[in-house]
C-alpha cells in the first residue's frame, strides 16, 4: 500500500522536513512527526517544490513554504492517533493540501475505555497550550473541557513529593496547567477533528488497523 509515510524516509534521508508548525511555535511544540511528499513522487522533485527561488532579476532566496507548493492533495498516514498524531493531523488539514489517514492499532479511546498502562495525566502547560492553540481557540477551550485547571500540582514518588509550581515561582504567574488523562485528551483531538473534517473527503480515522512492515526503498507502508 503506497502511502506517505511520516519520520522514516526523513531518518532514511529521503526528503527535508517541514516544520508544522508557525514559526512562533517551532521552538516551544511537542515533537512531532514531519510531512513528506508523495511516495510516487521523487525525493528531488519534492525539493524543487519545496525550496523555491524568486524569479531570476534576484538573486534572494524565500524561505520554504508548503503554501508556495502545487495545488495538488499530498497523501499523508500518520501512524498512531495519540495526542502528537492527531494533532498533527489537526495541523496538515488547517494548512490544506493534504490528505489525511491515521490509522491505531487499538481502539477507540471513546469507546469502552478502561484504564491501562497508557492510561495516565498529562499536564499541559505553556508548550503544550500553545501547540494547541495554534490549531484554534476554540480547540483549546474542548481539550479545556475535558480536564481540571491547577495553578499548583506536585508529582508524587512513593515517599517522595516534587512540587512542580513552588510558592513564589515565577509560573505562578502564568496561566493555569490543564490537568488531562491521556485518552480524554485524544477524545477531545477526535471529536474535534471529526467535526471540522470528517465530511470533507480529507481525512480518515481507523482504529484496530496496525502497521505492520515499512518498506523504505520500495516507500511503501504494510497495513
Amino acid at each position: 500500500m503506497a502511502l506517505l509515510m511520516l519520520c522514516v524516509a526523513h531518518a532514511a534521508g529521503f526528503l527535508t522536513p517541514v516544520s508544522l508548525f508557525p514559526s512562533h511555535h517551532r521552538a516551544s511544540s511537542p515533537l512531532l512527526s514531519s510531512p513528506l511528499s508523495h511516495p510516487l513522487s521523487s525525493p528531488s522533485s519534492f525539493a524543487k517544490r519545496t525550496f523555491l527561488t524568486t524569479p531570476a532579476s534576484s538573486s534572494r532566496r524565500t524561505a520554504p513554504s508548503l503554501l508556495s507548493l502545487e495545488a495538488q492533495d499530498k497523501k499523508v498516514l500518520i501512524v498512531g492517533a495519540g495526542p502528537a498524531g492527531l494533532l498533527s493531523a489537526h495541523y496538515l488539514l488547517k494548512r490544506g493540501g493534504y490528505e489525511v489517514s491515521v490509522v491505531e492499532k487499538r481502539g477507540d479511546p471513546r469507546e469502552g475505555f478502561t484504564p491501562s498502562i497508557r492510561s495516565y495525566s498529562l499536564g499541559l502547560g505553556v508548550r503544550g497550550r500553545g501547540a494547541i492553540k495554534g490549531v484554534s481557540e476554540d480547540l483549546w477551550e474542548k481539550v479545556m473541557r475535558g480536564g481540571v485547571m491547577s495553578q499548583r500540582f506536585c508529582l508524587h514518588f512513593g515517599k517522595k513529593i516534587i512540587d512542580i509550581r513552588q510558592k513564589g515561582s515565577s509560573l505562578l504567574m502564568t496561566e493555569p496547567s490543564c490537568l488531562i488523562n491521556r485518552a480524554d485528551l485524544c477524545a477531545a483531538l477526535l471529536d474535534a477533528l471529526e467535526a471540522d473534517h470528517a465530511g470533507g473527503g480529507k481525512l480518515s480515522v481507523e482504529f484496530g488497523k496496525p502497521c505492520e512492515g515499512i518498506d523504505i526503498s520500495a516507500r511503501k507502508v504494510a497495513l
